[in-house]
């Protein structure tokens, strides 16, 4: 899975994305500025809080810009997105499929994922990696 940034005026910047793969100091600048624990974190992002989705586009902005202070980043919802190549949608739309009952915000969600397969991305073996030098300190 891919974590999507397009600012306004801007290039698109995106990141492999695995929460578990998170270094310590990213997890616990994420749980300092949101006041959530790093599960709570995870179930807020999951729910597109905008506060989790700051806290994400922090610790991934920092990675390249060690001096980046939280206040300065600035984006908006349109600008920010989860990008699931084809075995991620294709998981998805299983785990929708085996539901007994769909909402119908899960139906639009299962219908929607049907509509982007021919456009996903092949999976790759990536993973994210990290080193380091592009760990955040004490932010």
């Amino acid at each position: 899975m891919r974590y999507v940034y397009t600012p306004e005026g801007a290039e698109p910047q995106s990141w492999e994305y695995d929460a578990s793969r998170l270094l310590s100091p990213e997890a616990e600048a994420i749980e300092r500025h949101t006041g959530w624990t790093f599960e709570e974190w995870q179930a807020q992002l999951g729910r597109g809080s905008m506060l989790a989705h700051h806290g994400l586009l922090f610790v991934l902005l920092k990675r390249s810009r060690p001096t980046l202070k939280w206040d300065e980043v600035v984006f908006s919802y349109a600008e920010v997105d989860f990008e699931l190549d084809e075995d991620e949608t294709r998981e998805a739309i299983a785990a929708l499929e085996a539901e007994p009952e769909l909402s119908e915000r899960e139906q639009a969600a299962l219908d929607l994922l049907r509509g982007t397969l021919d456009e996903a991305p092949k999976a790759s073996d990536e993973a994210l990696e990290l080193s380091d030098e592009n760990a955040i300190s004490g932010s």
